[in-house]
């Protein structure tokens, strides 16, 4: 595994994302991932702190403004690590209960992370053959 990667993601219909993710930080001040939209941002923060999420809007059409923290429920639960975990174990126990990351969304982000090294290694742009 690289300790830097940069990643330029296309997503079709003038759509792109870029991901900068690194090994190699001592210390940061922010969330550990934030997503820019054209209608907002999302925060991921660390675990542990109050709320998960934090999401920021300013839209006319719905008087949001600014930023809302945001705990992202599950059964009842915050949605963290421990919980996802305790999802897949529920899984497991019924199996009448579908498990949200499914093994054909995991196949599809194996796929982005090794292209994206086939990518660079080739120096050229790879499409990808699955879909989620």
């Amino acid at each position: 595994m690289d300790d830097n990667t940069q990643i330029t993601l296309d997503f079709g219909g003038a759509t792109f994302a870029t991901v900068d993710a690194t090994y190699c930080v001592r210390a940061r001040l922010g969330p550990v991932l934030q997503i820019f939209g054209s209608e907002g941002t999302i925060a991921v923060h660390d675990r542990g702190a109050p709320h998960p999420y934090s999401v920021y809007r300013d839209d006319v059409r719905t008087g949001i403004y600014g930023w809302t923290d945001m705990d992202l429920m599950w059964d009842e639960k915050a949605w963290t690590l421990p919980s996802g975990v305790e999802h897949l174990i529920d899984c497991i126990i019924d199996p009448s209960k579908a498990v949200i990351p499914s093994a054909e969304h995991a196949r599809h982000v194996i796929e982005i992370m090794t292209r994206c090294y086939d990518a660079a290694r080739e120096g050229r742009t790879l499409a990808l053959e699955t879909t989620f």
